[in-house]
């Protein structure tokens, strides 16, 4: 059985690889930003990319800010509101930009549940 601690471990690793993506993600969304001449799609995809890197790291970095408290449960309580939120006040079920972002981040904690809290 894994302890509270080891989950915490586990949620901090996994909370650090996801803002990285999200990091690296958005950075390359800003080379194409930074183009001198982007296609019109080229520019949307890419603010979009943004925009949802964005909106998902704000809620990933609010989440490590209570990992690293080392109050797991406060930690689980805000993991398991916001994919709750997300599925019952989101639209993620919506076409555009900020529904992707809702789904992005619902389909990345509700894998942080499954992988880490419900192990």
């Amino acid at each position: 059985m894994t302890t509270n601690e080891q989950r915490l471990t586990l949620l901090q690793g996994a909370l650090h690889d996801l803002m990285a993506d999200m990091a690296q993600t958005a950075d390359k969304a800003m080379e194409v930003l930074e183009m001198m001449n982007p296609t019109a799609d080229e520019y949307r995809r890419a603010t979009a990319d943004v925009m949802r890197c964005a909106y998902v790291a704000v809620y990933l970095g609010h989440i490590m800010d209570a990992a690293d408290t080392g109050d797991y449960k406060k930690t689980e309580n805000m993991i398991r509101f916001h994919a709750y939120q997300l599925r019952t006040k989101g639209t993620p079920e919506d076409t555009g930009d900020i529904p992707a972002a809702q789904r992005e981040l619902a389909g990345l904690l509700d894998r942080i549940v499954k992988q880490i809290l419900d192990m």
